[in-house]
Formats: C-alpha cells, structure tokens, sequence
C-alpha cells in the first residue's frame, strides 16, 4: 500500500464527511454539492484498492494496459530528457506522428506529472483518481442538465447518481480517456440548453472545443450529430414557430464551428494524420461491405437485453454474443429502478413526452439490435473502425436517454403523490418474467450465466416494486417527499454501487492476473530486457532499431517503454509503412489487418538488415534460432544481446532501380531479396539510375542465400549516410558518392519531412514502397531531415485567433447585457 495515496484518501473522505455535516440542515439549497460529494465518496469505497496502489488501475483490461501505459511512459521519457517534445517519434512502427497535443489536457497531464516526479506507482494512482474526478463531474453535469429540464431537486439529484455509477461510465473507466466522454457529452446538452432557454451562448463553443481536444477530429462528427439530433427534438417538443427552426438550428451550427477552431491547435494536425494511419486506410471501404439484407441475430438481441440486467458491466454473464466484445457492447445497465420510472413517465407523462418516449425507446431498440440500421447510419462513414467509434458513442446516447427518461418519471410521480400502481406491478412482474425467459434461453447462445449474480436481480426488482408501490401513503407531504428521496437515493446507491463494485472487481481479478504474466515474462517490460536496453543505449548512441522484444500480441512489453525503435507496435502505423509492409512482408500482419498488429519485421534477415536493425534481444538459454551475421555481444541478466555485423544505417544508396509495377510482378520472398539489390521507385518517376532486367533479377534470385546477402551487403554499405547527431525530429549527417545516386533512408515518406542538401530544399522521392528518398549528385554533402507536421503552426494561430474573438465576444455581450445570436 501507498501510504501517502491512503492518507491523502482519508483526507478527502473526511473532508467530503465534513461538508455533508455543515449543510444538513440546509441541505435543499445545496443539492448539487451534495450529489457531487456522495458520488466521490461512494466512488473512493468502490476504487479503495486502486487508489492506493493495491493493484495497478492500468492493467484492469489488457487493452488499457497495452494502449495506454506506454504513451503515458514514453511521455515521461521524453519529459526526463529534457529536449523537448519531438514532432515526430520512431517508437511506433517505423516511426510516427508524436501525439504531443494529448499531453496538455489535465486527464493526462496530471496522471504524466505524478509519473514524472514519483514513479510509475504515483502514475497508477493518479490515473485511477482522475476515473473518481470524472464520475464526480459526470454527476454534476447531469445534475444541472436535468436542472435546466426544470426537474426537481431531488429527481436531478438521483438521476446524477445513478448517471455517475451507470455501466457505460464505469466500464469505460477502464479505457481511461472514453471515460471522459460521458461528462463531455452531457455538458454539451447543458450548454444547448443554456443557449435554448437563456440564450447563453458562451457555453457551446467551450463545450465543443473540449470534445475536440480530448477525443479528437472524429468525434467532432458525432457530437455535431448529438447537437444537432438534441436541438432539433428539443424545439419540436418546445412548440417553436417552424419558421425560426433553420436560423437556430445554423446558429447552433456556426457555435458549433467555433470551438472547433478553439481546438484547432489540438485538431488539425490529429486530423490530418489519422487518416494517414494504417487503421484508417486498411478498412476504409466500409461501405462496400454494407449489407441491406443483414438478418437480425438473436445473440445480439439477447446480449442486448441481457445488458438491462447485467449488474457487473465487464461481463459476469461472459459470453455475449454480436455487439462486438465484451468491453465495446453497449452497456446500458443505469439501475433498475430507471426501467420502472421509464414506465411511469409513459404513463403518468403529458401527451407530447409520452411521444418522445416512445419514439426514443423505439429507436435506441431497433439501432443497437438491427444490423442493417447501424449499417445505413454508419455507411457513410466508410470505415469499419469509425463506424465501430460511432456505436460506441450512440450507446453512451442511450445511456443518456434512459436517464432522462427515468428522471421525467420520477418528477411525474413527485407531482402526483403517487405512482401508477398497476403500471408499477406490471413492470417488476414484466422485467422478472423477461429476465427468467433469457436466463432459459441463454444457454442456446453459450452464455454462462452466474446464479449468485441472478439472487441480486431479483432482490432488485422486488424491492424497486415494494418501494413505489409504497409512495403515496397517507403521511404529511413534506415527509412523504423528503422520506422517499432518501430511500430512493440510498437504493439507487446501493444498487448502482454494487454494480460498479462487482465491475471493478473483476476488473481487479484481470488486472492481478495480467501483472503477475507481465512480472514472468522474460522479454516484458519489468525483465532484463529493461536493463539490457539501458547497456546499449550506454555503449551505442546512434540511430538504430532492436528486434527480439516482445510483441504487442501480449500487453506485456512495448518499445515505447524504453524509447527505443522497433517496428513491432500495436495500431497507428503511418498509410507508407503499412503499404511497404503489406506489399513485402504481409504475414507481419497478425490478423492480416494492417490498422492492428504488425510484428516480426526484425525477425527477417533481409528486411531488418535493410531498415536499420543493429541489435537482437534473446532469453538466454533458450534454443532459438539467431538470424545470419549476429554475434553474441553481452548478456545482461537472463537476456543475451547480439549485434548485427552486417547492420546498414537508417540511410543507404542505390545506383540501379526497379518500377513498381514490375516489383509487384514477385513474390513476397523475391520482393526482400530484390530490395537489397535494388530500389524500387514509382512508376512514373524519372531517374539517371540503371534500371535492372528480368534476366539480371532472374540471375539474382538463383544464387544462394549466402551469397547473394554478402553480395548486397557489400554493395550496400559502400557509401552510406552518417549520421553527426539527431533528435527523433531532426536528424544531420553526411555521405560521399562518386557518382550519382539514389539516398534511401528506412523513414516513411510521410508528409512534414523535408530534406536539406548542402542546406538547400531539395524534392523528396518515394522509394522502395513508402520511405524517404532524393538524388545525389557526385561528391561530399552534408544532409539534413527535418520533420515539421503541416498543420500544427496552422492549426495553433486558428486556435489563438478563435479564442481571441470568442474572449472579445465575451466582453463585448457582457457590457451591452445582450446577446447577438438571436433565433426568434
């Protein structure tokens, strides 16, 4: 246990104790501070052990841990360097655009600066804290959404709780930044109600400027979606002159726009390179794929059902089926107590919202249980993995609408004194009935189902049932009110709260085994394999790759934990990398999709010869097969370290050349083989280069493996780039020819690197599938790359120039006590 974390736990424990005491006699006009601080305090019970640092929050899901982990490390790294942030980082795959910008949003950041002065230990702690602030804001924005619904104090009181505890929001907990948006998303519907109500404006752009700069350019689209499906309902439901509808609705739109260019410094360039990404362009023909005549599968439909009941949100049932796995399937456990007032906002509702209702459950049933409707709302979208993004997301929606939804019924029965009795004893006897009719049916879908689980369903319900039915006794109204707030907010605690605990639990579990794996694995990130990397950073300062580290098929170890560069990541390889590869080297492919996991590239005589591998990691003592040229150097613990004799640098000449057309010709074994002899460059590029015949090739691919290595080798390393100094942005160095030749260095040709001649521009060439290339010339030259990402300088003056006029505009309405954005 980290004693400073317990203490620092009980401070606030006593502190939120304290608060609750000095108000409880006024505590009607401090709803709000009193659901923000029963969330918190419920929330430190749930997460004791994770907020001392019992058992690491980052490895509760091996997603988390394998995704998130690294970046948060190898930003520490780079903070402990001192040099500043790269622009660029070849950590990731062949390298990558630095996420630099993620850094500065406090969720991250703290969780980075706790890391930086105290540890990894601190690092953990930190990120769970930041899940409790999240809960705590969740609630609060709900809370004042439901608020400027015109709800009781009460009802927005419940219903923040039972939002902060739901299932989406603690399940996604465990992917740290999704979590975020659950208060994102309701402080986007608080601010449009802001503007339709009070016409307080200010609240959109700021709102929208901080979903761009946490979740980044994609979900831009699905909040614009949320806004505009919200303010549209809203004013219908208002009764709104039709006429004055599209002026809104563009009002809201150019809001909309300008917190996107307030989070234009965050955004354009994250923009800009996801589509650059391999996960972007390897599944964007999504919509070739759609599918009209898609049936419905009935696993779907019970996973889904099923989640209305599932008390432990990661899954105690197991084996859900059709709503994509376990940690994505939409979550909607809120309570059960939300599906009972559900009902009584239906029956007890106003004409209009019992419309609403039914329309909104209606539409949340058919979107997340037919395929062909997701398919036609995502179609457009053209890509398999934001489709899955937008899913996601539409499932938080729904959360959302349950709450709201169980929030009108409840206010409903407040007003009346009382529920609809038979509407009451029909939902608990329905959900019981609909409950034993899937635990019967289960087993047809290979669902295991935990009895022990099952007795707290039925408690549940029976107790939601007793509990209004019993609203209504003839008792003052005042105590009657007061009285069955209590009971229900205490309920509502006591189910969600043991919800969240039989979640984190298990997430516990996970985390536990996970950990102790990753402590037994030689080649992990708390083995020798750690110190090894250190002996050769000490020994070896240059520019170079490592293979034989552990790949991302475990979450056990990961290059970025060290700094060093390896092409063997999970996700987020650049679009060249992943045609280089697919083209050469495609069972590096895992799961034969390039947006997942590429791995093995080192383990390849030929390519990690030709892309800059210098050394090899083994275990020592195991009978593995070391590659041609490798000789043992070091042993370093149980890890044995050997150098490649034969290594080239990261920049390589060629004086003969290949079409890529005609290279496609071959088999991916002949393709390694002829990039060592020579390079391949776009069809319609023009060169003073040879170019090779089919019978030069042919001659080539017959000689033995021996011979035809050392013979490229030879030929290969005779003018090669060295390198004076680097940074991962900026690299310089020098080379001689004694003729003229093609530079090939082992970087993607990713847009923003430029290369200097002699300190001059000069074009930059597309070779060998995807890397960096240019023309020399006879002689000595000096050569420069430098990475400078397009759009940040841009996307940084947007960003200052939006908040400027936003600030302006602030000022401005202030002083004239109006605003100008009218839409009647």
């Amino acid at each position: 246990m980290n004693y400073y974390a317990a203490g620092f736990m009980a401070i606030c424990f006593v502190i939120g104790l304290s608060i609750l005491w000095i108000i409880r006699r006024n505590y009607k006009k401090h709803m709000l501070l009193i659901t923000s601080i029963v969330v918190m305090l419920v929330a430190i019970i749930i997460y004791r052990n994770y907020l001392v640092g019992r058992t690491s929050y980052f490895y509760s899901v091996s997603d988390g841990f394998t995704q998130f982990l690294p970046i948060y490390k190898n930003y520490i790294h780079i903070l402990e360097s001192g040099d500043g942030f790269p622009l660029w980082s070849f950590s990731i795959g062949f390298g990558a655009i630095q996420g630099y910008l993620k850094l500065f949003y406090p969720t991250n950041l703290i969780p980075i600066l706790m890391g930086l002065f105290w540890g990894e230990n601190a690092l953990t702690i930190a990120t769970a804290w930041m899940q409790i602030l999240r809960m705590v804001m969740s609630a609060a924005f709900m809370f004042a959404f439901l608020k400027k619904l015109k709800f009781d104090n009460y009802v927005c009181c419940n219903m923040g709780i039972a939002y902060a505890f739901c299932g989406i929001l603690i399940l996604r907990g465990h992917w740290w930044t999704l979590a975020d948006e659950c208060y994102i998303a309701v402080f986007i519907l608080w601010s449009a109600e802001c503007y339709f109500r009070e016409k307080k404006w200010q609240f959109i752009p700021l709102s929208i400027a901080l979903a761009a700069s946490c979740l980044g350019v994609y979900y831009i689209y699905l909040y614009a979606l949320e806004l505009f499906i919200y303010g549209t309902v809203r004013y219908i439901y208002a009764g709104r002159p039709a006429k004055g509808y599209l002026k809104f609705i563009i009002t809201c739109a150019f809001l909309f726009l300008f917190g996107v260019f307030i989070a234009g410094g965050a955004l354009l360039d994250h923009g800009r390179t996801m589509v650059g990404t391999a996960r972007y362009i390897s599944t964007k023909g999504y919509s070739e794929s759609f599918l009209p005549l898609r049936h419905v599968d009935a696993g779907v439909l019970m996973s889904a059902v099923f989640s209305l009941f599932d008390v432990n949100t990661t899954g105690v049932f197991q084996k859900y089926t059709g709503v994509l796995n376990y940690l994505e399937r939409p979550a909607f456990y809120c309570g059960l107590g939300t599906l009972f007032l559900m009902v009584q906002g239906f029956l007890l509702g106003e004409k209009r919202t019992k419309k609403i209702i039914i329309f909104g459950a209606l539409f949340a049933g058919v979107y997340m249980c037919i395929p062909t409707v997701t398919d036609i709302f995502n179609m457009f979208v053209e890509n398999v993995e934001l489709g899955m993004r937008s899913y996601r997301l539409s499932s938080l929606w729904i959360v959302i609408m349950l709450i709201v939804m169980a929030g009108y019924g409840l206010q409903c029965g407040l007003k009346r004194g009382s529920f609809h009795r038979p509407g009451v004893l029909v939902t608990g006897g329905g959900l019981l009935g609909i409950f034993i009719f899937c635990l019967c049916e289960a087993p047809k879908y290979e669902m295991n189902i935990e009895l022990n689980i099952c007795r707290w369903i039925f408690l549940f319900i029976i107790v939601w049932t007793i509990c209004f039915m019993g609203f209504g006794i003839k008792i003052s109204q005042n105590m009657l009110k007061t009285g069955f707030m209590i009971l229900t907010s205490a309920f509502f605690l006591v189910e969600m709260g043991h919800s969240a605990k039989n979640t984190v639990n298990v997430g516990a579990v996970e985390a536990r085994r996970c950990y102790d794996e990753m402590l037994s694995y030689d080649l992990g990130y708390y083995g020798d394999v750690s110190s090894a990397v250190d002996y050769l950073k000490e020994h070896d300062s240059g520019l170079y790759r490592i293979s034989g580290i552990g790949t991302p098929l475990s979450p056990f170890c990961s290059p970025l934990y060290f700094g060093f560069f390896d092409s063997s990541y999970y996700t987020n390889i650049d679009e060249c990398t992943y045609e280089f590869l697919n083209e050469v080297y495609p069972e590096s492919f895992s799961n034969n999709m390039g947006s997942k996991y590429s791995v093995g590239v080192g383990d390849d005589l030929y390519l990690s010869t030709l892309t800059g591998y210098k050394y090899r990691l083994a275990v020592s003592g195991q009978d593995e097969v070391i590659p041609y040229g490798y000789e043992r150097i070091a042993t370093v613990g149980n890890i044995d370290i050997y150098k490649n004799n034969y290594a080239l640098p990261i920049g390589i000449t060629y004086n003969a050349c290949m079409k890529k057309s005609a290279f496609e010709n071959y088999t991916d074994e002949e393709q390694r083989k002829i990039l060592l002899y020579c390079t391949i460059i776009e069809n319609d590029e023009t060169t003073s280069l040879r170019e090779v015949s089919e019978e030069e090739i042919r001659q080539l691919l017959k000689a033995d493996f021996q011979n035809l290595y050392m013979v490229c080798m030879k030929e290969r390393r005779r003018n090669t780039f060295q390198i004076e100094s680097w940074k991962q942005d900026d690299i310089l160095g020098r080379i001689v020819v004694s003729e003229d030749e093609m530079l090939v260095f082992s970087i993607p040709n990713v847009r923003g690197w430029h290369v200097y001649i002699d300190e001059k521009p000069v074009k930059v060439c597309n070779a060998n599938i995807g890397f960096i290339s240019v023309i020399l010339t006879e002689g000595e030259h000096l050569i420069q790359l430098k990475y400078e990402p397009i759009a940040f300088w841009p996307g940084i003056f947007i960003s200052i120039t939006a908040s400027i006029i936003y600030l302006g505009m602030i000022v401005i309405c202030k002083r004239r006590n109006q605003i100008h954005f009218e839409y009647k």
